[in-house]
């Protein structure tokens, strides 16, 4: 009651780590219990080599140390997850699957951020649609051509 047993079994899982500790094999193991399998044995040792390491750390390592070790490692996990989620968007949008302003949804910006979105489309060099590299390209030398007027009209004023 209350202590965990192998799935599927009502054998616990202290019972299987102490026989292992005791030099009993696998086979014996899977002899003396019929309802286990390879898969338990292994699943019941490589949490023993987890708590084993745990309370290794644990000795070495002042609990608040490895407290804030630990979340520094959380943090660090999940801003690569974020990382993979926003390449994973981004190279969807690649493909054009889907519209850059459903790309931008999915990112968590808003359609006033699209300077942050050509930003990340450069930092993780994922290529732009073919429709909307066109326009880009179009737009780009709109702007420069304007630039370049503005420019004209300034030194025909300051003459």
């Amino acid at each position: 009651m209350g202590k965990p047993v192998i799935s599927g079994t009502r054998i616990p899982v202290e019972l299987i780590a102490e026989k292992l500790s005791e030099g009993m094999t696998v086979e014996e193991m899977l002899d003396a219990y019929p309802d286990m399998t390879n898969k338990d044995i292994d699943a019941v040792t490589r949490l023993l080599g987890r708590r084993t390491w745990i309370e290794e750390v644990l000795r070495r390592i002042p609990p608040d140390v490895f407290a804030r070790e630990s979340q520094l490692l959380l943090s660090a996990i999940e801003e690569g997850q974020k990382i993979i989620q926003t390449r994973d968007i981004l190279a969807i949008y690649s493909t054009g699957e889907i519209t850059r302003s459903e790309a931008v949804r999915r990112l968590g910006l808003d359609l006033a951020e699209l300077g942050t979105f050509t930003a990340l489309m450069q930092q993780y060099q994922i290529p732009w649609p073919e429709p909307d590299r066109e326009r880009a390209e179009r737009e780009g030398d709109i702007v420069a051509a304007a630039i370049e007027d503005a420019g004209e009209e300034g030194e025909e004023k300051s003459e």
